[in-house]
């Protein structure tokens, strides 16, 4: 299975959603450009799983979509609430400067609710304070922390290390030279490297989650990039669920297949035993695309080259007959 199209990952998805979003409402200067048809497989039903998919459909191609979960989305998840209301156990908001994400929402005619944000309240060492009140912060930050927002004192660290919060984003970063130098390094070890405060260090990892300051550097950065680049933060009246399911009733239901993981990739020289040519993937996977001569297999299909059994019904993939 020859894979001879860009791997995208959820980050990616962010930083390059531009050229997706532009696939979908592709003008005729695109659909003369546009290759011959091949059948594709995505892996994965998520956010950047269905983008890419719904812009290769749009190109003429014909896509199958594997997802492992028993529903699309991915990591964006709605649990309803009474009166029409929604609690975001995942994807709990966005922001303007995610213009493709809003492009989809306005696409798909899915009414937004703005949100008010950057107001936290901390709880840090056993001390509280307000976010927005940066003259009582009580935790030992060193002189060129106080009375500064958190996001400018990132971007102040990153800047030690030639970084800032727009080259991040871009999608020729990390250059070779970045990787070299930061890729041994969680986020911690670079703002500790930077001269940061522990008291400011806690601050971030409370801001960001549990889990950010022991990512990889070269991962989370453009995450936080992102979360600090801007403050307007937006959610989708009745759940953020609705916009894959959106995106999935676009598709097609046919075209996706749920409860089916991908159990292998074979990246041998034997030969693509898959009746697919290319593959997108749109998860992180320890696979090191692209899959040249690659044959997959799934837990359900049992063996490469097997059509899956069951496709996406219309109550899960948020599909109207």
């Amino acid at each position: 299975m020859k894979a001879a199209l860009p791997v995208h990952s959820r980050r990616s998805l962010l930083r390059i959603g531009g050229a997706l979003a532009g696939a979908t409402l592709a003008t005729p200067a695109l659909a003369r450009m546009t290759p011959p048809p091949r059948d594709v497989l995505v892996l994965g039903a998520g956010m950047a799983g269905l983008t890419a998919a719904l812009a290769l459909l749009r190109r003429g191609h014909r896509v199958t979509i594997l997802e492992h979960q028993d529903r699309v989305g991915g990591r964006v998840l709605s649990l309803p609430l009474p009166d029409g209301m929604a609690s975001e156990a995942g994807a709990g908001h966005f922001r303007g400067n995610m213009p493709w994400v809003l492009a989809y929402a306005r696409h798909f005619g899915l009414p937004l609710i703005a949100l008010n944000d950057g107001l936290p309240r901390y709880l840090v060492n056993g001390r509280v304070a307000d976010a927005a009140d940066l003259a009582a912060w009580p935790w030992p930050l060193h002189p060129q922390e106080r009375r500064v927002s958190l996001s400018s004192t990132l971007n102040r660290y990153l800047g030690i290390h030639g970084l800032d919060t727009l080259t991040v984003l871009d999608p020729r970063w990390p250059d070779p030279w970045t990787i070299e130098r930061l890729s041994s390094l969680s986020l911690s070890d670079l703002l500790r490297q930077a001269g940061a405060s522990e008291a400011y260090v806690a601050l971030l990892g409370a801001h960001a989650g549990p889990y950010t300051l022991a990512s990889a550097a070269l991962r989370i950065i453009p995450g936080l990039a992102y979360h600090f680049g801007d403050q307007n933060c937006y959610r989708i009246l009745g759940g953020n669920e609705r916009l894959p399911r959106a995106l999935a009733a676009a598709i097609g239901p046919e075209r996706i297949v749920l409860g089916d993981p991908v159990a292998a990739i074979d990246q041998g020289a034997g030969g693509s035993r898959s009746p697919h040519d290319p593959a997108v993937c749109s998860a992180e996977t320890p696979w090191s695309p692209p899959f040249r001569r690659a044959s997959l297999r799934t837990s359900r299909c049992g063996r490469p080259g097997r059509r899956p059994r069951r496709a996406c019904s219309p109550g899960r993939c948020g599909a109207t007959r």
